[in-house]
């Protein structure tokens, strides 16, 4: 048991942490796939996600004691994303995105095991 956790914290440590911009290009390629983005939506939608990114990442470094207020601002990031995107994004295209959401929302509650009752974080 003592190994198995041992094996565990090894990889934490190694796991390599992405760039913003590794980041927006990997969800701009799912969103592709998933939403079938023209060209011209992928360069937006990248820009967009790349913003967000390096919002998040600043977020995450820039950790204040005030757990509640860096919370409302992740979530104010999120909500600025959705709107963003829904600027760039079809009718067809928003449906889909909603879905995509919801899919992650519920991933995230069995992951957690529903031990946090928050809000959705978002896709991201």
């Amino acid at each position: 048991m003592m190994v198995a956790g041992l094996g565990a914290m090894a990889n934490a440590q190694t796991k390599a942490h992405k760039t913003p911009e590794q980041k927006a290009q990997h969800m701009t390629q799912v969103l592709q796939k998933k939403l079938d983005l023209t060209a011209d939506q992928s360069v937006k939608v990248n820009a967009i996600l790349l913003t967000k990114a390096v919002q998040m990442d600043s977020l995450k470094q820039n950790r204040s004691t005030d757990r509640k207020a860096n919370r409302q601002a992740r979530r104010a990031v999120l909500t600025n994303l959705d709107g963003q995107l829904k600027a760039v994004l079809t009718a067809d295209q928003q449906t889909k995105y909603a879905e995509l959401k919801a899919q992650m929302k519920d991933r995230m509650k069995h992951k957690r095991g529903d031990k946090v009752k928050t809000p959705a974080q978002g896709l991201f």
